[in-house]
Parts: C-alpha cells; sequence; structure tokens
C-alpha cells in the first residue's frame, strides 16, 4: 500500500479535524484540532502517530524546529489555508536566519 493512501486511509474518520497530515517511515504526523489515538495500525504494521495541535504546530516551527517536525514527513493531506500558513511561517524563519548570518558576517 502506498504511504499516501496509509495516510489517508489513518485521518479518514476524522479529516474535517485534520489541517495537515503525512508521513515518515513507521511514524504519521497529524496536525489536529482533536487529540488522536497514539497508533494506528494496518495491514499489521503499527504506525505511532505524532499529533500536534495547530497553534503549536506553528511554534514548533516559528522556534526553527523545521527539520524535525516537518521537512522529513512527506506530506499528503493539507487544508489550504493553513499550508499557506505553514509556508508562509518557513518562509519569514529562512529570511530571519539568512538576516541574522548576514550581520554576523559583516566586518
Amino acid at each position: 500500500m502506498s504511504e499516501k493512501q496509509v495516510v489517508l486511509n489513518a485521518i479518514e474518520g476524522y479529516k474535517f479535524d485534520v489541517m495537515l497530515a503525512g508521513i515518515l517511515d513507521d511514524s504519521l504526523l497529524i496536525v489536529s484540532k482533536n487529540k488522536v489515538p497514539e497508533f494506528y495500525e494496518e495491514n499489521c504494521k503499527r504506525y505511532r502517530i505524532i499529533h500536534y495541535y495547530p497553534d503549536d504546530y506553528i511554534n514548533l516551527l516559528l522556534q526553527g524546529k523545521e527539520n524535525e517536525v516537518f521537512r522529513p514527513f512527506h506530506v499528503y493531506y493539507f487544508v489550504k489555508v493553513y499550508m499557506r500558513k505553514v509556508l508562509d511561517v518557513l518562509a519569514s524563519v529562512e529570511v530571519a536566519r539568512m538576516a541574522d548570518e548576514w550581520h554576523r558576517n559583516q566586518p
């Protein structure tokens, strides 16, 4: 079964609360307004669910933790408005990082 299908099957019961969902190996990332189960099982394979509330997830991105909580995951489901917010945050964090680096390298 494809990664995309696993993600979509995992969120099927509460898709209307999910803002973003992805997969990495045996972990599912689910950003949802409501609590989700800790595990999901399909085809005798068990997936650990990493859950974040939408505002908490944005705060992690603002703290520069995108390499831990966003970039490694293959995202297969998202709400368009929320993904725009995520991408805007990532862009602003990157611009701030570049500005800091530029200021450090100035004589």
